[in-house]
């Protein structure tokens, strides 16, 4: 951190590799704990993701239950590590809401992780685990490995927007990665897209997780099919999930490409007012809705592209993450890197 601001952090990217080079003794473990799952991988300090896992998160069987099988799950990876005569040295962890990334402390928790605001997470997993961890939000970790080793590799300022169950985001400026005062920079799924829209589990109305995260997706589709809509999605019989409306409107389901269509230009609303506060050379789009591709960010450009001013309008682009649901594993594994190295 430079002028004592804890609110921003420089980053450098990882050291190239020389080819056949021994890029490290040792790994750190990168989790991702999101709503709906957990994700892990051994990070190496090049930012390499091996081993990587995902289950289900099972937040609903409580916040005792759910850091068990984190400090399972860390176990479980020294093992693996060993087995490839790696040295575990560090676990990340990553998890959404506002994160006290000193102290490991979780400020406050979104309603996908009930009980956790207050938790001190890191230091209950290490006394767990034995092991040092280190606790980021997750859109934070998500821009930190898209602009360490991702889609915005190329580019001293990226802002990343994760379409998860809710909706994260994470900043870097001029190669530094913003935090914020209390760790809440990059709340972008709370920025309004409608004045009297939905009300959001954070207070406030319109928020764009209200209308193009999965969750909402999900929530939309199940209304239309509830409401007598013609589509495919009616047949399966079961609640619905965005990964199911990305699947028929990829078939050709027309109520499922409205529904993405919609969730797309909310989308581009958002990313207006992203672009004219922060300027960023490129917009990366990640987590599991931006699966639906060309279906969903189409109509989120179309938007941006139109309501940008002129002079800014060409000079940012738009781009899908190169790192998948390995963006905040690995980011999170780079900046535990990092923190173990000062």
């Amino acid at each position: 951190m430079t002028g004592g601001h804890r609110g921003h952090r420089e980053m450098a990217r990882p050291a190239a590799r020389e080819a056949g080079a021994v890029t490290r003794r040792g790994s750190v473990i990168g989790i991702d704990l999101g709503g709906t799952k957990v994700a892990v991988g051994l990070v190496s300090r090049s930012g390499d993701v091996d081993a990587f896992e995902s289950w289900p998160t099972a937040a609903s069987d409580g916040v005792e239950a759910v850091i068990e099988r984190l400090a399972a799950l860390v176990r479980d990876t020294v093992g693996t590590a060993r087995g490839d005569a790696l040295e575990v040295v560090g676990v990340g962890l990553a998890t959404p809401g506002i994160v006290d990334s000193i102290t490991g402390t979780v400020r406050y928790a979104t309603p996908a992780l009930p009980g956790w605001t207050g938790l001190a997470l890191g230091p209950r997993l290490a006394d767990s685990t034995g092991i040092s961890v280190i606790v980021h939000n997750d859109g934070h970790a998500a821009v930190a490995g898209e602009w360490a080793v991702g889609a915005a590799i190329d580019a001293t300022d990226a802002t990343v927007i994760v379409l998860g169950t809710g909706i994260g985001g994470g900043i870097i400026a001029e190669g530094r990665l913003v935090r914020g005062y209390l760790g809440g920079a990059g709340r972008i799924g709370h920025l309004s897209v409608e004045a009297n829209g939905r009300h959001c589990w954070c207070g406030a109305r319109g928020c764009i997780e209200q209308y193009a995260s999965g969750s909402a997706v999900a929530r939309d589709a199940q209304a239309a099919i509830d409401s007598g809509a013609f589509t495919s999605m009616r047949a399966l019989g079961r609640p619905i999930t965005a990964a199911d409306v990305v699947q028929a409107a990829r078939l050709g389901d027309a109520q499922a490409v409205t529904l993405l269509s919609e969730a797309g230009r909310h989308l581009g609303a958002a990313l207006v007012s992203v672009v004219n506060v922060l300027s960023p050379q490129v917009l990366v789009i990640g987590g599991g809705l931006a699966e639906a591709g060309a279906l969903l960010l189409d109509p989120a450009e179309a938007v941006l592209r139109e309501r940008l001013p002129i002079p800014i309008r060409t000079s940012v682009e738009v781009r899908i993450s190169s790192l998948g649901h390995r963006a905040a594993v690995a980011g999170v594994g780079l900046l535990a890197w990092e923190r173990l190295s000062t």
